[in-house]
């Protein structure tokens, strides 16, 4: 078995959800202002780190 990418499962469901209702000339561009803009959006929010990417190594049994 090879590592393996996984991405957050949250951000998942984000990107899906773009992906699905912008249009792909548009995505960088929403998904970059909506990160500028989530401080101002949600600032009252206590936040929680979220690894984007991580590796997962196989099990080796």
């Amino acid at each position: 078995m090879q590592t393996q990418v996984v991405m957050d499962a949250d951000l998942k469901k984000v990107c899906e959800f773009m992906q699905r209702n912008i249009a792909a000339d548009r995505l960088v561009s929403v998904a970059e202002n909506v990160g500028a803009l989530a401080p101002i959006l949600w600032k009252q929010f206590d936040g929680e780190p979220v690894v984007a990417l991580s590796l997962r190594e196989p099990d080796p049994t």
